[in-house]
């Protein structure tokens, strides 16, 4: 049973990937009989992705809140402790449940805590620096999502970042 289904937009080509239920990984880009699973012996099939453009590459990024992140190459899956780039260091990325892209850097959710991490600019690894909402949310709970927020069609560099709570709290 398919949970996911994640985009990658590469710079010559585009894939389509199905996550399923079994903890497997299959391309399914081609469409038709699908053959053996790309990824496979992970806890769940449920992933926030994003795509990453890096002078190294670009990348697929995916986290299930269970799992080391992970990271699709163009040509191959990779994750966080499979060496560099992909090494995540200070953060645990298997307990990421939502990743964003602002402003060329990776954000993501830390589950159950009103904990965000980011990495380095322009990265898709490096040591992750931790973000602690505590403070600012008024009513308490965990972070759920994080995601840019624009009045102008992302034009101008007013962009902002939106943290957004399980109590319905939207920290900008």
């Amino acid at each position: 049973q398919c949970e996911t289904v994640m985009a990658y937009a590469g710079a010559a080509t585009d894939k389509l990937f199905s996550a399923n239920s079994g903890g497997r990984i299959y391309n399914i880009t081609s469409g038709g009989n699908i053959g053996a699973a790309d990824v496979s012996g992970l806890t769940n099939g449920r992933f926030q992705y994003v795509n990453v453009a890096t002078t190294g590459g670009k990348y697929l990024m995916a986290v299930n809140g269970a799992d080391k992140a992970q990271v699709y190459t163009g040509s191959a899956w990779a994750k966080d402790g499979d060496g560099s780039p992909y090494n995540i260091t200070v953060a645990d990325s298997s307990t990421w449940i939502y990743i964003t892209l602002h402003k060329n850097r990776v954000w993501a959710v830390q589950k159950n805590t009103l904990i965000a991490w980011y990495l380095p600019t322009g990265a898709i690894g490096g040591a992750a620096a931790k973000l602690d909402l505590s403070a600012f949310a008024q009513r308490g709970g965990f972070l759920v999502a994080v995601c840019t927020w624009t009045v102008d069609a992302g034009y101008g560099m007013d962009d902002l970042l939106a943290f957004i709570t399980d109590h319905g709290e939207v920290i900008v």
